[in-house]
């Protein structure tokens, strides 16, 4: 058992600027930082820069953590990075993206990770509805789409790890995301597919 499992523990030796807190930060979260940066960058090789541009700014701002959690800290950096991103591929498109990007700059905005309570309620009750949701598949399929969208598994390590089909496993995977949909609105599946990947569900 690591000592950094104690979120206070952390987040001291983060602000004392200890490498062995800041590897073990990017080996527990990255699968999440992953999941979250790819839905609005797409592109790997950008997400892999503003995840270690995320990693660089958490060092560099280390002593005005106060009050915050680990998680808290680095996807409100994340979000950050994403937003600065976006604004910088409008500015290099021309502008020709400026439509989509101020729609996911928008949302990015409205993700609180710092916990303000009574955004911190709504999501801790779409997080439970959704597990009610997830509760009601098969198991195959919630342990599928468990894998896929909070582990960060790709299709193939999935199929792999279940002894599947790919064609199956991407089934499952429809099966959930369709059920997720026609019980959420649109806004709340998508603010649901980020929690889960910053969130685990119980």
């Amino acid at each position: 058992m690591s000592k950094y499992e104690d979120a206070e523990i952390l987040m001291r030796e983060i602000r004392m600027g200890k490498s062995s807190a800041f590897e073990y930060l990017f080996k527990v979260y990255y699968p999440r930082m992953h999941n979250f940066a790819i839905r609005y960058l797409k592109q790997e090789d950008t997400v892999r820069d503003v995840i270690q541009n995320t990693l660089i700014t958490l060092y560099e701002k280390r002593d005005s953590f106060f009050g915050a959690t680990p998680s808290g800290i680095l996807f409100t950096t994340l979000r950050n990075q994403c937003l600065s991103e976006l604004r910088h591929q409008a500015v290099i498109n021309d502008y020709k993206t400026d439509f989509v990007n101020k729609h996911k700059g928008e949302e990015l905005y409205n993700m609180d990770f710092l916990g303000q309570p009574d955004k911190t309620l709504l999501y801790e009750e779409l997080i439970q509805q959704v597990n009610e949701i997830l509760d009601s598949l098969s198991e195959r399929s919630k342990e599928v789409f468990v894998l896929s969208r909070m582990e960060g598994l790709k299709n193939k390590e999935i199929a792999e790890k279940l002894g599947l089909s790919v064609k199956t496993v991407e089934k499952h995977i429809t099966i959930a995301t369709k059920t997720l949909k026609n019980a959420l609105s649109d806004k709340e599946f998508f603010i649901a597919l980020i929690l889960l990947a910053h969130f685990p569900c119980p």
